[in-house]
């Protein structure tokens, strides 16, 4: 008889949570399966309404309702950071399909290599229920550093100067290339983040210089034909990138003046992306970036809940025409790399 209604019992709890798992459908997706060491990774949640009416998704006891279980490596359960913000109630009618992303890599630490798994629950208040998603797998790893250099920025008058590690890295697996810029303190060593900056064509070595203002410029081959020039600040915010591209023999170069302004030749200019996540600037905008009268014209890796962005106080660069060259001697084809700052940066071309 006890047997018969312990089976009666999770029978029902069993029908219990299917009930709900049929009104409340929850999925959770990633926009890469592999992630570099810090790179920013991004879970998007789809909550489905199948209960044929209008509910409000909101937490019990004033918790969120969306929360989220990560398992490392080695098979433990990485905590929830402290100062993880609530997710806000959200109203679902019937019949409709929501989505968040949440910045899941701000919320828990993904620092160590191998695979990760994580489930996103949703509450549902009706059922009393935390409806889950089906577990996904995310892999961290690293890739190879072709440059590293360590730069300055002031945050302030009458502030000491800043110190940053700024390191580029190539990243490869059977389908593709990817660049990043990784953001590091250089007296703590602690990593402020990694940021992509595209797919790269590895084939064709990448360009890469710092201008006076201390920041970084890099002209890669992201598709056929197609280059993209990025530029990036000691802060780890990048501008968005300019597309150009090559016609034959006419590819573009970056040319370095003896005041230290970067400007890109040959090739054709084609506009700018969107699709890195970089910041859109026009000339004026990006006058006032380097003036350090732009603050909340971009992103940067050290923008955590509870820090100030600071900015990069600089001035406007003169124009020059005495350029030195980035592309080696004359009549070289190939565009010389720049893996280690002992190697010259640039050459002049008489």
């Amino acid at each position: 008889m006890h047997f018969i209604r312990t089976s009666l019992l999770l029978f029902c709890v069993f029908l219990g949570v299917g009930s709900a798992s049929a009104q409340l459908v929850v999925t959770l997706d990633f926009e890469e399966s592999k992630y570099v060491r810090y790179q920013e990774i991004t879970a998007t949640v789809t909550i489905m309404n199948r209960s044929g009416r209008d509910f409000i998704l909101e937490g019990a006891n004033g918790e969120s309702w969306l929360s989220f279980k990560v398992i490392n490596p080695e098979n433990r359960i990485v905590p929830k950071r402290g100062n993880a913000p609530r997710v806000a109630p959200l109203m679902v009618r019937k019949g409709e399909t929501v989505r968040r992303s949440i910045p899941l890599s701000l919320l828990y630490k993904f620092d160590a290599y191998g695979d990760y798994g994580v489930t996103a629950f949703a509450y549902y208040g009706p059922s009393d229920d935390y409806i889950g998603a089906p577990r996904k797998r995310v892999t961290i790893t690293d890739g190879s550093v072709f440059w590293e250099e360590v730069v300055g920025f002031e945050t302030g008058e009458n502030q000491p100067l800043k110190y940053r590690t700024i390191s580029l890295l190539i990243h490869k697996d059977y389908q593709r290339a990817r660049l990043f810029m990784r953001v590091a303190e250089k007296d703590s060593e602690r990593v402020l983040g990694t940021r992509y900056l595209g797919r790269i064509l590895a084939f064709k070595d990448p360009q890469v210089t710092i201008d006076a203002e201390n920041r970084i410029h890099v002209l890669f081959l992201s598709a056929p034909k197609t280059w993209l020039h990025t530029i990036a600040l000691p802060d780890g915010s990048v501008l968005k990138p300019e597309i150009f591209r090559e016609d034959g023999a006419n590819r573009p170069y970056m040319m370095l003046s003896r005041a230290g302004r970067v400007s890109i030749h040959g090739g054709f200019f084609k506009g700018g992306s969107e699709a890195l996540g970089g910041v859109a600037v026009n000339p004026a905008e990006e006058r006032a970036i380097a003036a350090g009268n732009a603050s909340n014209a971009r992103r940067s890796l050290s923008d955590r809940p509870g820090t100030t962005i600071t900015n990069v106080s600089s001035s406007v660069l003169p124009d020059d025409d005495d350029t030195l060259s980035l592309m080696g001697l004359p009549g070289r084809e190939d565009p010389i790399p720049v893996p280690h700052p002992d190697i010259p940066r640039a050459n002049v071309v008489e």
